[in-house]
């Protein structure tokens, strides 16, 4: 009897201790999963930051292009008036000296 109560209690810890393995397994397996969960959403942060860094840069040469092109505009219509007279001053003088000549 006292044998028999001996094996069941040796069968009971063994089923504890195989329980206690399943569990410390499936505790593990889950951590192993949230960490490459944590992994998976840390390089899709990075992924989503350097697109909009990208963005942003590109935007920014845009602007840039489209300010140099607009200040290349102003300089040649500045150029283009203060060439307009300066013929019209010369044709004014030619005019005025030969009006002076007549």
């Amino acid at each position: 009897r006292r044998h028999m109560e001996r094996e069941e209690e040796r069968q009971r810890q063994h089923e504890r201790d195989l329980r206690r393995r399943e569990e410390a397994e499936q505790r593990r397996k889950e951590e192993r999963e949230a960490a490459e969960e944590r992994r998976r959403e840390e390089k899709e942060r990075r992924r989503m930051e350097a697109e909009e860094r990208r963005r942003q840069k590109q935007e920014e040469e845009e602007r840039a292009l489209e300010r140099a092109e607009e200040e290349k505009r102003r300089r040649e219509e500045a150029e283009r008036r203060r060439q307009e007279r300066a013929e019209r001053k010369q044709r004014e003088g030619e005019e005025r000296r030969k009006r002076l000549e007549e």
